[in-house]
């Protein structure tokens, strides 16, 4: 094994309570000196929040090692010369974007949320910002994620909204991006996927679309897992396994 990449959310966490074995697991990977990185399409809390929040449940961490959408955004922003953005919706991201200017007109709208969804109001206003010539770009295309024991729909839903009226592919900067999967390796300083193990709760942009790329997917069934999901596909993970826990024995 040359390295490991966790999903937080539905894998080390569950509405914010640590799952079982979490926090041992990456102990003993440190321990081990294995490189990891965490890989996350959450998108409603900052950087730095996510990184607190993980120092204050007593996971071993350093903020580099936390690789979110926004990461991406900004070198896609930054290829193409973009000085001007909206964030559409949540203000707690805007202080990730500080170096570029808000302003009414601008070059790209970020399409991401606070948690709750996006209201009517937003969704045309988003829409009234393309038609005015921004581009449109969503910080990652999860269809739907655990939140209080329910499924809810997640950014996918509104993404796939806007192709639909606007005619155009919208660019996603998450899971299972090539472009995120690739910044992963570096921040591991690995070069190639091959023996990189993804340990994560979505089956399809966790595992499948990670697997697409040369890793080896490892599914709990913790988080937005249901029984039976994996027969819904035709590839299949490389392991299925009951949490995070299990990984205490498995490496």
């Amino acid at each position: 094994m040359k390295g490991i990449i966790f999903d937080i959310d539905g894998t080390l966490m569950v509405d914010d309570k640590v799952l079982d074995g979490a926090i041992e697991v990456i102990e003993k990977i440190n321990k081990q000196k294995i490189p990891f990185c965490f890989v996350t399409n959450t998108t409603e809390v900052s950087t730095q929040h996510l990184f607190e929040n993980l120092l204050n449940k007593g996971f071993i961490v350093r903020k580099e090692q936390i690789i979110t959408p926004i990461v991406i955004a900004k070198k896609i922003l930054n290829s193409k010369g973009v000085k001007s953005i909206q964030i559409c919706y949540s203000e707690d991201l805007k202080q990730e974007f500080s170096e570029y200017e808000f302003n009414e007109k601008p070059e790209v709208v970020i399409i991401s949320d606070d948690g709750t969804g996006l209201t009517n109001s937003q969704i045309n206003q988003i829409f009234q910002y393309f038609q005015t010539g921004s581009e449109l770009i969503v910080l990652q295309n999860t269809k739907y994620y655990k939140k209080e024991g329910k499924l809810v729909v997640d950014l996918g839903f509104y993404s796939a909204g806007f192709e639909y009226i606007t005619g155009k592919k919208i660019q996603s900067c998450g899971k299972p991006s090539k472009l995120l999967f690739d910044f992963a390796l570096q921040q591991m300083r690995l070069s190639k996927s091959e023996d990189v193990y993804m340990v994560g709760d979505d089956i399809e942009f966790d595992i499948l679309g990670s697997q697409k790329l040369g890793f080896k997917g490892f599914l709990v069934k913790t988080g937005k897992y249901f029984a039976g999901i994996e027969n819904q596909f035709n590839d299949k993970p490389f392991q299925i396994i009951e949490s995070v826990k299990n990984l205490l024995d498995i490496f």
